[in-house]
């Protein structure tokens, strides 16, 4: 009697196994291709921009960029922002990335705690996501007055 409720467990699903239909497959198929699209158009962007600023930096090395700041130390704080900004992109695409990638290992692998690890991933990126965009409202809300 043990024996077969034992063998009745083992060939039960888990509560947590995920059992998706094609639609499902193909929509979150879907989500790791524009998470990918989205995270290396950003990163281009982010590139560019430190390109921008590295050719900014030769080409008005003398001039004064921030009113009452020399120009090295205006190039230097300006160098700043934008590290301190690449970083907290970097960050905030690492989550993108990774949740792409465990979404994408575990619809290969039917594994349920990779679409697990995925999702959460996910709701980081987005968590991170809505703080930015609340903190850029609040910015110019208090630009405006």
């Amino acid at each position: 009697m043990a024996d077969e409720l034992f063998n009745n467990e083992k060939e039960s699903p888990s509560l947590f196994d995920v059992q998706l239909d094609p639609v499902a497959q193909q929509h979150i198929a879907a989500i790791v291709q524009w998470s990918r699209i989205i995270a290396f158009l950003v990163l281009g962007m982010l590139g560019i921009a430190a390109l921008i600023v590295v050719a900014g930096h030769g080409a008005a090395s003398q001039e004064t960029i921030i009113p009452g700041l020399s120009a090295s130390e205006g190039w230097g704080m300006i160098i700043t922002l934008v590290l301190v900004a690449v970083l907290i992109m970097g960050v905030w695409l690492y989550f993108l990335l990774r949740g792409a990638r465990l979404l994408k290992d575990g619809l290969a692998a039917s594994d349920s705690n990779a679409l697990a690890n995925g999702f959460r991933f996910m709701r980081i990126f987005f968590s991170i996501s809505i703080t930015l965009g609340v903190l850029s409202i609040l910015g110019s809300i208090i630009n405006i007055f």
